[in-house]
């Protein structure tokens, strides 16, 4: 198991020394828990952390990248067949209102709209 705990020069505590001595006094010999966390176990690297410029210039990037996504998906027809597109290429128009002229048994004509 590792211990990441950020890097900073404003930190003066040994963190990787405090952090180990808890070890020690956590999970003493006699306790159940010593064969999994110990000295030996428990392994220390210090991470470094991006700063405020890096975090948002990131989180600016993939913003725009969705954007850029929906902008590209303004097909008006994804039928296979475009010259058979039933609404003449206009298929993912939203709000369409279809119409329907329906034949009964008895001959009578409707028109129906939805």
């Amino acid at each position: 198991m590792w211990f990441n705990p950020p890097y900073s020069m404003n930190v003066a505590t040994n963190i990787g020394k405090k952090f180990l001595t808890l070890i020690n006094t956590c999970f003493p010999k006699t306790n159940i828990l010593h064969k999994v966390i110990n000295r030996n176990t428990i392994k220390i690297s210090y991470s470094c952390m991006p700063n405020a410029e890096s975090i948002i210039t990131a989180h600016n990037k993939s913003v725009l990248a969705q954007k850029d996504i929906r902008v590209e998906s303004t097909a008006q027809c994804n039928c296979r067949d475009r010259k058979a597109c039933p609404l003449e290429n206009n298929c993912l128009q939203d709000s369409v209102i279809n119409q329907a002229t329906v034949i009964q048994k008895d001959n009578q004509i409707d028109t129906i709209s939805a």
